[in-house]
């Protein structure tokens, strides 16, 4: 998923459940940003927000790429993984 010269995407989502649900999100690399969960009506599809903001103090040439992980527990084990690039 590009996030671009702006700074920030989205990600398309579908809750494939027939409930309701809550979904976790979670980024492996702290220049990317993402709200930590959504709640998503039964088989509705959405959008995940991410935005890219490296630390200007860390030094070096910052990361571009990371991971964007979803997880819902109350209705499966199972993650969805996301690749992200800025």
């Amino acid at each position: 998923i590009d996030c671009g010269g702006k700074g920030s995407g989205s990600v398309p989502f579908k809750n494939v459940f027939p409930v309701d649900a809550e979904f976790f999100f979670s980024v492996d690399n702290p220049a990317f940003s993402v709200k930590p969960s959504e709640k998503m009506g039964a088989k509705k599809a959405g959008a995940i927000g991410v935005s890219y903001k490296p630390d200007a103090k860390a030094g070096g040439t910052p990361s571009k790429t990371g991971k964007l992980t979803v997880t819902c527990p109350s209705q499966t084990t199972v993650s969805w993984v996301f690749y992200l690039q800025a």
